[in-house]
């Protein structure tokens, strides 16, 4: 799964990347800080890059300027403290 990124695309400098199995398709790929950032090279009508990109049916909404991520490589929190729920809704610390 990916995650849409708000960042401009001009700022990061591209390469062509030919994604691996099973996605088996161009993409221009930017990598800063071990984060690899994804942007589309042209409309590919098939339902693996329509999910990675997060556009509709036939790539409906396609953006050349969409920049995603993987959710893999976010920074991955755990809680704090662990806060059990009681029957009536009310919460309190363990």
């Amino acid at each position: 799964m990916t995650t849409i990124v708000g960042i401009t695309p001009e700022s990061l400098s591209w390469r062509y990347y030919k994604m691996p199995y099973p996605l088996n398709f161009p993409v221009r790929r930017a990598v800063i800080d071990n984060i690899q950032f994804f942007r589309p090279i042209e409309k590919i009508k098939c339902c693996e890059f329509e999910a990675f990109f997060h556009f509709g049916f036939h790539c409906n909404g396609y953006d050349e300027n969409r920049v995603v991520i993987k959710d893999s490589q976010k920074t991955q929190y755990s809680p704090m403290a662990r806060v059990s729920i009681d029957e009536g809704g009310f919460w309190k610390l363990k």
